[in-house]
């Protein structure tokens, strides 16, 4: 909740406000253990990220991102254990063939 003055107060759907000088710094610890997780769940497939705020970007195998993008959703809201919300609409996956 974002408590405003005079007792109004209002839901984040993202779960950091935004306009905040910290919100960067708050966000980058709170989703330190979603990253080490998929990287640990994923490392035998040779999956390597990049994370900018709350974008992730998975790059190696296309098994493996699968299997990233498949415990990203799973572990993220459902399992409730890192409050992730991936948005599907919002994905794009590049293809380079120019190393296959």
């Amino acid at each position: 909740m974002l408590y405003l003055e005079n007792g109004v107060h209002m839901q984040s759907q993202e779960g950091v406000t935004q306009r905040d000088s910290a919100a960067m710094a708050m966000y980058a610890l709170s989703t330190q253990p979603l990253t080490q997780a998929l990287r640990y769940e994923t490392a035998n497939d040779e999956v390597k990220e990049v994370w900018y705020v709350d974008n992730g970007s998975p790059v190696g195998s296309l098994a493996g991102m699968k299997k990233w993008w498949e415990y990203l959703k799973t572990k993220g809201p459902e399992a409730k254990d890192f409050w992730y919300y991936p948005k599907p609409e919002k994905t794009i996956i590049l293809i380079n063939d120019y190393l296959v």
